[in-house]
């Protein structure tokens, strides 16, 4: 009795060591924890963003009024946009015409490239058409583009022909430009816009 009595206290220094290697084995304990199904979320996260933007992607070639028929506006475009594929071709050949019959050197690079243009780009617009007409976002946004696209080849063979004093070739050129012009207003009209896609209204 008396020894346990006679016992000195333990010094606040001890205490706080032992405090301290408590803590260290708790901190100890959490750190060889096993996660469990929290360490998944990280992964659980990237599928999720990645089932996401392959919906949205689905949804970009998805036609929005299945089963709908369109108003006569989008009908109306889809027929200009169909057009251009005849008058692509045409601007296409007449190009090819005049650098057949012989031109300056300067110029065969650029025709050239307006050959290729003319029937690509016409044939891309007219592409476009059953697509706009069924309300698919993404070949309306790209029909946009094209027919900026036209427009540009339609004022480059316009030029061209100034150069070369070619008279069909300027009314070939007056011919695209008509059409590009024709086709971007309808592209942008309110009507289609609403059609194809509700957000930009």
């Amino acid at each position: 009795m008396q020894d346990t009595a006679s016992s000195p206290a333990p010094t606040p220094a001890e205490v706080q060591t032992d405090t301290s290697g408590t803590g260290t084995a708790q901190s100890g304990t959490r750190a060889g924890r096993p996660r469990g199904a929290g360490g998944d979320r990280p992964a659980r996260g990237a599928a999720r963003l990645s089932s996401l933007s392959g919906a949205d992607a689905a949804r970009l070639f998805a036609s929005r009024r299945a089963g709908q028929r369109p108003p006569a506006d989008v009908t109306q475009t889809a027929g200009v946009l169909l057009a251009a594929l005849p008058v692509g071709a045409l601007q296409a050949y007449m190009v090819w015409a005049a650098l057949d019959a012989g031109v300056p050197d300067r110029f065969t690079a650029s025709m050239w490239t307006l050959v290729v243009g003319a029937a690509v780009v016409g044939a891309a617009l007219a592409g476009t058409a059953i697509p706009v007409r069924r309300a698919v976002p993404a070949p309306w946004w790209a029909a946009r583009v094209l027919s900026a696209v036209a427009l540009v080849g339609a004022a480059a063979a316009l030029r061209l022909a100034a150069q070369l004093a070619d008279t069909p070739l300027m009314l070939v050129g007056v011919l695209s430009a008509l059409l590009a012009i024709t086709a971007n207003i309808a592209l942008w009209s309110t009507e289609v816009r609403r059609w194809c896609g509700a957000r930009d209204v």
